[in-house]
């Protein structure tokens, strides 16, 4: 299918990249950088939406613009490489809105749990280039369910109404630039497990969270 091939080849560029630059990096990279394990504070905003997967197409809803704040965790593991971490709540979701004017709009927040490999290298006057790929981990804590149909709205909860699954897991891929203590990177993310609840569900079909976040950061 389209997202399963979709998938394969983001995870195949990250390898590839990763692998790339390493080398390069690991020639520049200070004894400080390498031996440290830095903690930050991070906050930034989400882009998110649900991917309905049937057999012959991808047919991704509305887009809902969320906030995303946690603390993060990066440990050398040599001198080119890096395990990323950390902890984070994670405003996500998806919108409908119908040609009969009825709209849906779902919010959700996670808790989260990153997990990943990267590499940073050097470019120039101070500033360094990280890109990391792995997986995350996420636990709905909170969200609203909102629809409008012939003039009347109502509202439930995302997850206590099992519009979403509270538990969500997938992969990631991210950038950064950092100068000094100060850090701004995207991170793209695509879930592996079937989002939708039991109230939410699409007939001959599955559906996905993704995600892309913008943030900035400060590493002590």
């Amino acid at each position: 299918m389209k997202i399963k091939l979709l998938k394969n080849r983001i995870v195949l560029l990250a390898i590839v990249t990763v692998a790339a630059v390493g080398n390069v990096w690991s020639q520049t990279v200070s004894s400080e950088d390498a031996r440290k394990t830095r903690w930050g504070i991070k906050g930034g905003i989400n882009i998110a939406t649900v991917d309905i997967e049937s057999e012959n197409e991808i047919v991704p809803l509305e887009s809902v613009t969320g906030a995303v704040a946690g603390v993060t965790l990066d440990h050398s593991i040599t001198p080119y490489l890096f395990f990323h971490s950390g902890l984070e709540i994670s405003m996500k979701g998806f919108g409908i809105n119908s040609d009969s004017g009825s709209t849906l709009t779902s919010t959700a927040v996670y808790l989260q749990l990153p997990a990943a490999i990267g590499c940073k290298f050097n470019i120039g006057r101070g500033w360094k280039i990280g890109l990391r790929m792995g997986f995350y981990l996420a636990q709905g804590i909170a969200g609203n369910t909102s629809a409008t149909v012939s003039g009347e709205s109502d509202s439930v909860s995302t997850f206590g109404d099992k519009i979403l699954n509270p538990f969500d897991a997938g992969m990631l891929i991210g950038s950064s630039f950092q100068k000094g203590k100060v850090v701004i990177g995207t991170q793209i993310e695509l879930g592996l497990t079937e989002t939708n609840g039991d109230n939410f569900k699409v007939t001959g079909a599955k559906a996905h969270s993704s995600n892309v976040s913008i943030a900035a950061g400060f590493v002590f």
